[in-house]
C-alpha cells in the first residue's frame, strides 16, 4: 500500500542521492588531484589518508546504490497506484515522484496554474487516506 510516508520518502531519497553524489564527486576529485612531492613521513600520512578516502568512497557508492534500489521500489509502487487515479492526478504524481520534476515544471508541462497542480496533487494524496488500494 502506498502511503504519504512513501511519497515523502521518495522525495527525501532523491535529495539524499543528489547530496551523496556531490560528496562522492568531491572525494573523487581529491583522489585524482595532482600528486605533490612530500617528505617521507608526510607522504606516508597522505597515502593513509588517501586509503581512508578510497574506503569512504566505496562506502558512499554502496549507500547510493542502496538508496537507488529503495527509490526504484518506491517509484514502482507509486506508478502502480497512479494508474488508478484520474488522468490529471496521475500526471501530477508521475511527474513529481517518477520523473522527479519540480512543481513549476509540472505546471508548465500540464499547462495548468501552480494552484491547480497543487489541487490535483492534494486530491490524489487524499485518495490515499480514503482508499483500500493495495499494490503489494
Amino acid at each position: 500500500m502506498v502511503t504519504r510516508d512513501d511519497l515523502d520518502r521518495t522525495r527525501d531519497l532523491l535529495v539524499e542521492i543528489a547530496r551523496k553524489s556531490e560528496r562522492l564527486a568531491v572525494m573523487h576529485s581529491r583522489v585524482t588531484g595532482k600528486a605533490i612531492t612530500y617528505h617521507e613521513k608526510v607522504q606516508e600520512s597522505a597515502t593513509n589518508s588517501q586509503e581512508v578516502l578510497l574506503a569512504c568512497m566505496a562506502d558512499m557508492e554502496n549507500e547510493i546504490e542502496e538508496d537507488k534500489r529503495e527509490l526504484q521500489r518506491l517509484q514502482e509502487r507509486i506508478a502502480k497506484w497512479a494508474k488508478t487515479l484520474p488522468l490529471p492526478e496521475k500526471q501530477v504524481i508521475m511527474m513529481r515522484y517518477i520523473a522527479c520534476l519540480e512543481w513549476a515544471e509540472i505546471a508548465d508541462n500540464m499547462a495548468y496554474s501552480l494552484r491547480q497542480v497543487f489541487r490535483f496533487h492534494g486530491d490524489a494524496v487524499n485518495r490515499l487516506d480514503h482508499s483500500d488500494y493495495n499494490c503489494d
